[in-house]
């Protein structure tokens, strides 16, 4: 490797905080939707994907990045045991997914990525609805 090349390695290294090893990392999810909800009735779920920013084996921030793999699903956990999963689409913006879910039933649902592994945990935590009778 030319002196240069890894001079912009070290550059790109202290710029980003990101060791090549760390750039492979796995990326993260915030899942925005409404806290409450009425059965039956649609809701509409938005799914951000970023890549964090690693400094001392910690995440500092997280950076905007695009889903490059097919759909993102979401599984949604609720009452009684019940779950389902749901699809969710590109959208103008990137580095966002939307989901339109229906809750069937009344009670404490929660939402995950499904087809998503993250780093560490807390890079995806669970977005809770409250689902009320309509």
């Amino acid at each position: 490797m030319s002196f240069i090349k890894v001079l912009v390695l070290i550059a790109l290294v202290i710029a980003f905080g990101v060791a090549p090893a760390a750039a492979s990392a796995k990326a993260c999810v915030r899942i925005e939707v409404a806290p409450v909800a009425a059965a039956g009735q649609p809701v509409r779920a938005t799914v951000w994907t970023f890549m964090p920013r690693w400094w001392d084996g910690k995440v500092i921030g997280l950076v905007p990045m695009a889903w490059p793999l097919g759909r993102l699903m979401l599984t949604a956990r609720g009452p009684q045991g019940r779950w389902f999963e749901v699809p969710s689409w590109k959208t103008a913006t990137r580095h966002a997914r939307v989901a339109r879910i229906v809750f069937p039933i009344a009670g404490a649902w929660r939402l995950t990525a499904t087809n998503w592994a993250s780093a560490p945990p807390s890079c995806a935590p669970p977005a809770r609805v409250l689902v009320s009778t309509p």
